[in-house]
Order: structure tokens, then C-alpha cells, then sequence
């Protein structure tokens, strides 16, 4: 397979990645906290968790997708997750109960979106506020909470901390978990027909439905992966910190969709790429551990964000008219 470095260079992804290495360096001599193992640890269970959810955004996103209620589902779910074990639900039947949730609700928002022609924007956005308000009143009527205010549920000996727990030469599980699935989505989104499918209806959705591609079929299965996605992440998460949190996932949704997009990912639909999205992931942790470590006020994060976010946006739309350019005078 014949590889075309000038366009790598040019990728986004290339950018991105040069872009962390900048920054990691930046920190090598800035500060002797950031390449210690605790840090290290911190910041891998943070990408971990968003990039198992950016995957899944990513193929939505390409489908011409979008969804923001991706961090109140966690939080829902994670409220359901406290009130199950802690009322001494078998963990398994738990995790099969919450991996069906997450995935009801996916299929239902991509239900409305499809067949009740409604924005996703709007179907998402009224999702978000529905699922972070049930999580709080859900959680707040449990007699089982153990801390006043916001919801929280511990579970310190239940077996369902065994499962991202643990660490294999040094690395927390959370990250194989992780790496598994971004090759997954890596090959399906290449090589499997159905997965492919999603580029089609992302760049033109009429020519898609009159070559017979079953295009709101595919569509509600998308949203039901993201939410299956968040089930998983939010299993993971439980397991890790061994409680979980009403608070969980509240600015989750738009960070997953603010690296989805900085990864190359389009409004429109039809671009997209599982590595980029993970590499802004990386780039937006990075950013947060930076400001926290130097001491800066957490604001300025999402002041970076929009930063990243916009310059983004303005250089994918330079890029693409001089690409447009280039063919223009070619064919003269």
C-alpha cells in the first residue's frame, strides 16, 4: 500500500499530534509534576473514558449526527448504576440492565430525530436537560446516597470494581479497554459495508436512500451505539473510582463533541476519523492538566477550547478552498 506523506503532513491528524508533542515538551521543562506517574495515571482514565464515547461520536457524526446528552446519560446512568449495587443487585445483571439502558435511549433519541423529523440538536439538547434532571431526582429520592447535596453512591467491595480496577505493567485497565475499541471502530469504519454506509448518508442522504442504503435504520443504530458507548464508559468509570456521581458528565457532552470536531469531524456529515477525534481527546485533557498544574484559573480552559474550536473550524474551511482552487485551475 502505496502511503502519501505530503497529505499525512497535511492531515489533521498530523496536526494535532504535533501540536501535543509541542505541548508535552512545553511541560517536560516547564514543571517536574507532569510526567510523574500519578499525573500520568490521571490524565490516562480521563482520555480512556471520552474516547471510548468520541468513537462512537465520530461514526454518528459522520452519519450526519449529532448528539449533546451524551454526559447526563452517563450521569443518569451512573445514579442507576449506585442505586442497583448498592441495593445488592448481582453486578452482573447490573451491567446488562445499564448497557440496555444506555442503548434505549440512544434508539429513542434517534428515533425522534429520524422518524419525528425533529433537529438533533433540539432532540439531544432536551435529552441533556431530561437526563441530568432525572438523575438528580432519581438519586436524591434513594435512601441509599451518602453524601448531601449531589448524589453520590459508594461501593467499595462490590465485584464490579474488578473490572477496570486493575493495572497490567503499570497501565490501568481502562486504557487496553480503550485501545481495543478504537482499532475496532478503526476497522469497521474501513472495511465493514454497514459501518461504511455512514460516510454515504453523511455526504449526500437523498442519493443514499435512492441506492437503497437503509438510511434511518442506520441512523437510530448510531445514536443507540453512542449510548451504548456511554454505558460502557460510565461501567468503567464506576469501576475505577469505585462510586459514582449525579455530577458526573456535566460539561462530558460537549467536550466529546469538541474533540469529535477539532478531530476532523463535520456538522455536515460525511468526514470523519476515529484516530483524529482520539487525538482531540488527548489534545483537550492535555490542555486541562496544563492549566491545573500550572495553577492557572480552570476558566481558561474553555476559553482554550473555543479558541481551538474556532481556529479549527477556519483553517478546515481555508484547506478546503485551496483544494477546490488547485482542482479548479487543474482542470484549465
Amino acid at each position: 500500500m502505496k502511503i502519501n506523506f505530503r497529505k499525512a503532513l497535511v492531515s489533521r491528524e498530523f496536526f494535532l499530534f504535533a501540536l501535543i508533542i509541542i505541548l508535552a515538551v512545553f511541560m517536560y521543562f516547564k514543571t517536574d509534576t507532569f510526567f510523574t506517574l500519578a499525573n500520568i495515571k490521571s490524565m490516562t482514565l480521563i482520555i480512556s473514558v471520552n474516547s471510548i464515547i468520541a468513537a462512537a461520536m465520530t461514526v454518528l457524526f459522520i452519519s450526519g449526527g449529532f448528539d449533546l446528552s451524551s454526559g447526563s446519560v452517563m450521569a443518569f446512568l451512573g445514579v442507576m448504576i449506585g442505586i442497583f449495587i448498592s441495593s445488592g443487585i448481582n453486578f452482573i445483571i447490573v451491567i446488562i440492565i445499564v448497557l440496555a439502558l444506555g442503548t434505549a435511549i440512544g434508539s429513542s433519541i434517534g428515533f425522534v430525530v429520524t422518524k419525528g423529523g425533529v433537529n438533533p440538536f433540539i432532540a439531544t439538547l432536551g435529552a441533556m436537560f431530561m437526563f441530568q434532571s432525572l438523575a438528580f431526582v432519581i438519586g436524591l429520592a434513594s435512601p441509599k446516597m451518602v453524601a448531601v447535596g449531589i448524589p453520590t453512591f459508594s461501593f467499595f467491595d462490590s465485584p464490579i470494581t474488578k473490572i477496570a480496577g486493575g493495572a497490567l505493567f503499570g497501565i490501568e485497565n481502562s486504557f487496553y479497554y480503550m485501545l481495543a475499541i478504537l482499532i475496532i471502530f478503526s476497522v469497521l469504519i474501513v472495511k465493514n459495508r454497514f459501518f461504511r454506509q455512514s460516510y454515504y448518508i453523511g455526504g449526500n442522504e437523498d442519493a443514499s436512500r435512492l441506492l437503497g442504503i437503509k438510511v434511518d435504520r442506520i441512523k437510530i443504530f448510531n445514536y443507540a451505539l453512542v449510548s451504548f458507548m456511554v454505558a460502557f464508559a460510565t461501567i468503567l468509570k464506576a469501576s475505577r473510582f469505585e462510586q459514582t456521581s449525579a455530577s458526573w458528565g456535566e460539561s462530558l457532552g460537549l467536550e466529546v463533541v469538541a474533540a469529535v470536531i477539532i478531530g476532523g469531524a463535520s456538522l455536515k456529515g460525511g468526514e470523519g476519523s476515529i484516530i483524529g477525534s482520539f487525538l482531540g481527546i488527548v489534545l483537550l485533557t492535555l490542555i486541562f492538566n496544563i492549566i491545573v498544574l500550572l495553577g492557572k484559573n480552570p476558566l481558561y480552559y474553555e476559553f482554550s477550547v473555543g479558541i481551538i474550536l474556532l481556529a479549527t473550524a477556519v483553517l478546515n474551511d481555508y484547506v478546503k478552498k485551496v483544494y477546490k482552487n488547485r482542482r479548479i485551475i487543474k482542470s484549465i
